[in-house]
């Protein structure tokens, strides 16, 4: 890949080392001048131009391979201090944990037990009820609600075929 930075203007170059996702900010540390909407198409502009794009993707890359550790090389990392006899247990112990929270070890499950009952909320609009608006609610069993979604066990009238 060419060093695609050599052909870019001087705010151009600026550009690309201050992009961080907000193109109008970038451009106004860049050393264009404006109105936010003014600062904002000079942004568009510059990320539609390939060598502009080219320079930023090449500035994340080096930045991300330099020093920040993928997933991968965090859990190596945490495997050997685990391991480490030499190592403070509590040193060990905290590396233990954060190996299992990122292998999703530690996962907190809730029940909800919904055989009871069932809350609906109904709201009466204000023209039916002049006071305002009311909420009510009804509570229904389980079976009730599933029951009377089973159409082949009941008619339309909520009687049952089978009676």
């Amino acid at each position: 890949m060419a060093d695609s930075k050599t052909n870019l203007t001087a705010k151009q170059k600026r550009f690309v080392e201050f992009y961080d996702g907000n193109g109008t900010e970038t451009a106004r540390k860049a050393g264009y001048k404006g109105n936010d909407n003014t600062l904002n198409q000079v942004a568009i502009e510059n990320l539609r131009k390939p060598m502009i794009l080219e320079a930023i993707e090449k500035r994340e890359s080096e930045r991300l391979s330099e020093g920040i550790l993928d997933r991968e090389k965090r859990q190596v990392f945490w495997s050997k201090v685990i391991e480490d006899e030499n190592q403070k247990m509590p040193d060990r112990l905290r590396a233990s944990e954060l190996l299992g929270k990122s292998e999703a070890d530690f996962i907190d499950k809730q029940e909800i037990d919904i055989e009871n009952s069932i809350n609906i909320g109904v709201i009466r609009l204000p023209e039916l009820k002049p006071e305002g608006a009311e909420v009510e609610v009804l509570t229904h069993k389980k079976e009730a609600i599933t029951d009377g979604l089973d159409t082949e066990s009941r008619g339309t009238d909520g009687s049952s075929k089978e009676d």
